[in-house]
């Protein structure tokens, strides 16, 4: 039976088909450890993902933050953590996490090449830090496979991300662009960048791939102009104009709120 101290079953960090070379260097502390992960594929190879369900409970500079992952099995947050760095797009903290989830966007942030560097720790306190770090595993190496060896200096390991093949980071064929899943908070919604607070319309960076593709699955639609520059990932009155009509065309008899995209809406939108 699974307790806190459950290694999660960690996919790697991107979409499936994304080729992903992982490496280290001497010096990198513990460099047997840490990894620095480049993408390479298609649909997106800089979509950074959550490796297993869990909460960000932290953000820090380079780009970066943390999440606490729940014991396997389970909605109970234990020991295991891992980190994600150097991105130009980052969740907020308080995001729930699924494994495939969107959690930002591998960027240059502290740095002068474009990737991702990424740990996993465990750790019984509320942080983890580099003394917590453990020896990396993926479930793309197969069910009970040994950590993987990193050569300081080498040419690295290179794998295809099997992510979405785990049923929760595929992406809809009609949307090609659409972000993974639902990630907002009980209560909260996509609706005015204006507020209240448990409205999310594009005030963080984070939120903007999801806005993005709500607006653009409405000009697939046809509740939405075609125009180039319409879909912006910023939620102000013309995307909410496009939410209503929708509803009111499709869906009225499940709403009240008309103009707010609820997790009920978004399943109906990209379902």
């Amino acid at each position: 039976m699974a307790d806190a101290n459950t290694r999660p079953q960690f996919a790697l960090p991107a979409l499936a088909g994304t080729r992903v070379v992982i490496k280290t260097y001497v010096g990198h502390k513990p460099d047997d450890k840490k990894m620095d992960m480049y993408f390479d594929g298609w649909p997106n190879s800089s979509a950074v993902l959550a490796s297993a369900p869990g909460i960000v409970h932290e953000s820090f500079w380079p780009g970066g933050i943390e999440i606490r992952h729940f014991i396997p099995g389970t909605r109970t947050l234990g020991n295991w953590f891992t980190t994600y760095m150097h991105m130009d797009q980052v969740a907020r903290i308080g995001t729930v996490c699924e494994q495939g989830t969107w959690i930002g966007r591998a960027g240059t942030v502290g740095t002068g090449v474009k990737h991702l560097h990424h740990e996993q720790l465990r750790t019984s306190s509320g942080n983890a830090d580099t003394s917590d770090m453990q020896y990396p595993l993926f479930i793309e190496q197969g069910a009970g496979a040994s950590p993987l060896h990193l050569v300081p200096g080498g040419p690295g390991l290179s794998f295809v991300s099997q992510n979405g093949r785990q049923g929760t980071g595929t992406i809809s064929p009609k949307t090609p662009n659409a972000p993974l899943g639902w990630v907002l908070p009980r209560g909260h919604y996509y609706g005015l960048i204006s507020g209240p607070n448990e409205s999310h319309g594009g005030f963080y960076a984070s939120e903007r791939p999801y806005i993005k593709a709500i607006q653009e699955r409405l000009q697939a639609l046809g509740f939405a102009p075609k125009t180039a520059g319409w879909a912006d990932g910023i939620f102000e009155q013309p995307t909410k104009d496009a939410v209503a009509s929708w509803q009111r065309k499709l869906y009225s008899r499940f709403t009240t709120r008309y103009g707010e995209v609820w997790s009920d809406d978004w399943r109906r939108l990209f379902g």
